[in-house]
């Protein structure tokens, strides 16, 4: 009988080893899921704001942008009524012509400027934008390589 005991001990003690080496791999294990699920969830986040900054920075570049365009319109209209009210006042029509020739060289000399302002305000509302973005592309590229490493 002592021999049974011993046995049924024995097994007893092997069984709660095994539940709990069992129940230390599940805690682990999830653990691990949490810790995974924590990083996943800051990870989101953090990307969700790089975009919220980078829609926040186009916003104010397309807000500037608009200002200036609004600028030009105005400038625009105040030399139109320039140079309708010199024509009113010309003597003749060679003075009507350099009136009119004048005013076309100013308006494409000042429209070519103010497009290559534009361009420029928008190549750096684009390049402005895009900064946020990718540092996090490349948070996420060099937490990527260090986990595989």
């Amino acid at each position: 009988m002592t021999a049974k005991k011993s046995a049924k001990t024995d097994a007893t003690a092997t069984a709660e080893t095994v539940v709990a080496n069992a129940q230390e791999q599940v805690e682990k294990a999830q653990k691990a899921a949490f810790k995974s699920y924590e990083d996943l969830a800051s990870f989101n986040k953090d990307a969700l704001d790089a975009v919220v900054q980078s829609g926040t920075i186009v916003a104010k570049g397309y807000e500037a942008i608009g200002k200036e365009m609004m600028s030009f319109t105005k400038s625009t209209l105040e030399a139109n009524a320039a140079v309708t009210k010199a024509l009113f006042g010309v003597k003749n029509l060679r003075e009507a012509f350099d009136v009119q020739s004048e005013y076309t060289r100013d308006s494409f000399d000042k429209a070519m400027a103010e497009s290559a302002k534009l361009t420029e305000m928008s190549f750096n509302v684009a390049k402005e934008a895009f900064e946020p973005i990718q540092t996090r592309v490349n948070t996420a590229v060099e937490t990527v390589m260090t986990r595989a490493a």
